[in-house]
This record gives structure tokens, sequence and C-alpha cells, in this order.
């Protein structure tokens, strides 16, 4: 069995509330939805971090709420205006990086299931393999501890780059961490 060469590091980020989602007379409504996929491309072959890409994600069953906004700095005119469709966000990772082929992982197991959630509500197939690797497993299984992305960087003495909680800079920081594995 041949390792791939390409790593796709991926983290999501999703509506959220505060407390919980407000209350509505519609289930679904309180349902989280994507509204940003961070991408990170990394060579394993060579050891090196390729590029980072966000895909801004337009939710079509609930809000963005001011504390989402607080959390992500992600606004609903931001979204609105320069956000695609769930599926169009599917197909530009599908026809540009893909996922079918390499490699793929997560800081833990809530980006997968979060798009696998999403793909199933919205009945679409997901892009992506099982060749998914959790790198906070990989993280605790060479270290001893579980922890966030943060505190792993910490420890490992690297910088945190960019805004938390916006998918494009935490997948770029979990790359940094996968390469340290």
């Amino acid at each position: 069995m041949s390792t791939p060469h390409t790593c796709i590091v991926i983290d999501v980020e999703a509506t959220c509330w505060q407390d919980k989602a407000p209350n509505t007379i519609e289930p679904y409504l309180r349902e989280n939805e994507i509204i940003e996929f961070g991408i990170t491309i990394i060579d394993m072959a060579k050891r090196e971090i390729l590029e980072s890409e966000s895909i801004i994600v337009r939710p079509t069953t609930s809000e963005i709420s001011e504390f989402c906004t607080e959390l992500t700095t992600l606004t609903p005119e931001f979204v609105e205006e320069n956000g695609v469709s769930f599926i169009e966000a599917l197909d530009i990772i599908k026809d540009k990086y893909k996922p079918h082929r390499n490699m793929w992982g997560s800081w833990g197991c809530y980006d997968r299931d979060a798009i696998y959630r999403q793909c199933q509500k919205e009945h679409v197939k997901s892009p992506f393999n099982n060749n998914y690797i959790n790198i906070k497993s990989m993280w605790c299984w060479e270290h001893g501890f579980s922890c966030g992305v943060q505190k792993a960087l910490n420890y490992a003495n690297i910088k945190f780059e960019g805004t938390p909680h916006r998918g494009v800079d935490d997948s770029f920081n979990t790359a940094k961490l996968l390469l340290t594995l």
C-alpha cells in the first residue's frame, strides 16, 4: 500500500449559538450548518505546506448569530456576499483538491462528522474518501495528553498564525502540528 503524498487538512466553522440554537417550531433549524471550509494542503513527501484556502458557505436553514460572529469574525453580510452553496463548496473541493484520491484529516472528528452530517442532510455524496486521519488522536498518542490546537501549538513552541476559529487559520495551524508528528 502506498502512502499518498498529499494530505488535505480541513477545519470547518459552523453556525453556533452561545447556549443553544434559538427555539423554533422547526427542529431542523436548530442544527449547525457549515459556513466555512478551511483547507490546507501538505506535501507529505517534502513535509511542507503548499497552500491554504477559505471557502465561505451560505447557510440555508440557520442564521449566523452574534455569538458566532464574535467567535469566528464571520458576519452574516460577509457570508452572504462571499459565500457559495454547500454543494458548490463541495464541487470546488472535489475539483481542486481531489479528496477522493488523497489522505485528509482534522483536529478531532468534529469536522469530519459535520461534513458527513450535512452531506446526508442535503442528500449529496461526500467527496471525501475513508483515508481520514484524526490529527488530535495522533497528537494524544505521541504526547500522552489531549488538548486543543492552541495548547498543542504552545507545547510544541509553535506560534498560532491568524485568527482563532477561522477555518483557514485553524487548518493551517493544524497542518503545522501534523508536520511535527
